[in-house]
């Protein structure tokens, strides 16, 4: 959009001018954002800005008043008046900029939370709020986990000792990085998830968590390169104290520091572009995201978004993992498919529930009569306890410098030591009855294969014993019809045909199921298999249903789309069965 150009042109134009640059940023790797068109922009500018409102503001100016506004701004940044922004003007201003959008997101939390309007948060207040479809004394023990480590950072931030947090102590409360007096607890909190022996340090394995188990991957070489070199800096092999608060904290000041660094890039981008070629529209391929310190790419992902592809310009979000938790994150959907996915995952945990009122559960996409029996509870019961990943509320991530939304679900691979996962989408069409022309188009060319099948493989992620990782993806699948399908799904039990059984076992449970329930219909959700893969230890086998973007009520009719699909699967199981 025309506002970023704007915004980096403008300042350095009117404020560096012809002047050489004091620091010349054009070969520096930035790698606390990553900057690609549209959301690049945004992120950018709102680090100039220091405000979300105002950025959004600027958008809504005209060129004319935006130049006005950024002149200046852009003298004050220029601090000792030489007409001139340098790096060091450019990182303080920065700096002082990421803070205002910490501080503008915790007083629009205290408005979301503060539901008595006594500009304070009440413990009660914020763990309604994180549960707030859920009886909070009722909590399984993951989730109790997960609000006591709240609590623990609720109490410290909760300086007067009054029971509620005002507006500075929800700051600290929601950014423990940013306050000193929250380091303590930060490193506590991080100990009581990781330090498995409870020797009051962290060791290389607790370090790694999960990745420990996959020694030939690229993440685990870097982060084992990195605990030695930059975290474990008296070389005793653990994590310590200021070892690990300095793991977990980053430098601020480096942070704005990349930032400037990129934003000078840009300019002298932008202007090495308008000499070669004024009409050029070409764009470099963003770098990678930046992740907070407790967090890492889930790597047992098997299709989606993904953090290694880039489309039209913009990286993708994969699912997250938080360091030594049992849980996965995976990025709300935009617009009506993330709403019903969270929708459906609340309506299942509430089902739970001695007291449910189907009253409560009007509105899109789940009408008033959609779940009103003691039969038909009992029935959605079935596929929430062990159907699908169990659902844990949401949780705000930033990344790149902006907030968002994930849901956090059940890790599904971590019973499995070495474990052998394959993603089957169901159905004989993909596409909701909501769905565009163009939608069912590109959905039906996209595998023509579905149409009888009833299901497509989008690949597989299989360790082995060696520490390697075999991986087939989504193009694997697409050459895979009725005449060889059988023969894929042998490929992927091969290392252990044992899995079969139970496999087809829990295959049938959801057969079963779905020849009951009339209460929803499920359009590209996927049946998500995992076996493992270790011989030396006993034969143990998960399938659960996952994706809910596309759900829709059933009006009383059978989901005949799916089940056509999972009959297909069925049988081919059976016949797999039979030869082992």
């Amino acid at each position: 959009m025309w506002i970023g150009s704007i915004l980096f042109t403008i300042i350095f134009s009117s404020v560096f001018g012809d002047k050489e640059r004091v620091i010349d940023g054009a070969g520096a790797r930035i790698q606390h954002h990553h900057h690609v068109d549209g959301e690049s922009d945004d992120i950018d500018h709102q680090a100039i800005l220091g405000s979300k409102h105002q950025a959004e503001e600027f958008d809504q100016l005209s060129p004319e008043e935006s130049q006005a506004r950024l002149k200046i701004l852009a003298k004050k940044m220029d601090k000792n008046g030489d007409g001139y922004v340098d790096e060091e003007e450019l990182t303080n201003w920065i700096q002082n900029s990421m803070k205002s959008l910490d501080d503008e997101e915790a007083i629009e939390r205290m408005k979301e939370i503060d539901v008595d309007g006594d500009n304070k948060v009440s413990w009660d207040e914020y763990a309604a709020d994180s549960f707030p479809e859920t009886d909070i004394t009722k909590l399984d023990a993951d989730d109790r986990k997960l609000l006591d480590e709240d609590k623990k950072y609720f109490a410290v931030a909760d300086q007067d000792g009054d029971g509620k947090l005002n507006e500075e102590e929800l700051k600290a409360f929601l950014n423990p990085e940013n306050y000193p007096h929250m380091h303590k607890v930060l490193v506590e909190v991080t100990l009581w998830e990781k330090d498995g022996n409870q020797d009051g340090a962290i060791d290389l394995k607790e370090f790694l968590g999960d990745m420990h188990e996959q020694p030939q991957s690229e993440w685990h070489a870097v982060e084992k390169e990195r605990f030695a070199n930059e975290y474990d800096a008296d070389k005793d092999g653990v994590l310590k104290g200021e070892e690990i608060r300095k793991w977990l904290i980053p430098d601020l000041y480096q942070v704005a520091v990349q930032e400037a660094k990129h934003l000078i890039e840009m300019e002298n981008h932008t202007n090495s572009d308008s000499h070669s070629n004024s009409h050029s529209n070409s764009h470099s391929e963003p770098g990678p995201h930046q992740l907070p310190p407790r967090f890492e790419w889930f790597t047992e992902q098997i299709a989606g978004h993904h953090p290694s592809v880039v489309k039209n310009g913009i990286r993708e979000i994969g699912f997250l993992k938080e360091k030594g938790s049992n849980y996965i994150l995976k990025l709300r959907q935009d617009g009506k498919r993330g709403d019903c996915e969270i929708r459906f995952y609340q309506l299942l945990n509430r089902t739970f529930a001695d007291d449910y009122d189907p009253e409560d559960d009007i509105g899109e996409p789940f009408p008033s009569n959609c779940v009103t029996t003691r039969d038909e509870i009992n029935m959605t019961r079935f596929i929430a306890d062990g159907g699908v990943p169990r659902f844990h509320g949401l949780k705000r991530v930033p990344i790149d410098g902006k907030e968002e939304e994930f849901l956090i679900l059940d890790d599904l691979t971590c019973p499995f030591s070495r474990p052998a996962i394959m993603d089957v989408k169901m159905g004989r069409v993909t596409y909701d009855p909501d769905a565009s022309d163009k939608k069912v188009k590109s959905e039906t060319e996209k595998y023509p294969p579905q149409k009888s099948l009833g299901f497509r493989l989008l690949g597989y992620r299989i360790h082995k014993e060696d520490g390697s990782v075999e991986i087939q993806d989504k193009d694997w699948g697409k050459s895979k019809d009725e005449t060889n399908i059988g023969q894929a799904l042998l490929e992927y039990f091969t290392i252990r045909p044992d899995a079969v059984a139970l496999i087809l076992r829990k295959a049938t449970l959801f057969r079963e199921w779905f020849a009951q329930q009339r209460l929803f219909h499920f359009y590209a959700s996927s049946l998500l298999f995992i076996f493992e893969t270790d011989p030396t230890k006993p034969v143990n086998a998960d399938v659960r249903m996952i994706d809910f973007g596309h759900v829709y009520p059933g009006n009383e009719q059978l989901d005949d789309n799916y089940t056509h699909g999972l009959d297909n699967l069925i049988s081919l199981l059976e016949e797999m069965l039979l030869k082992t």
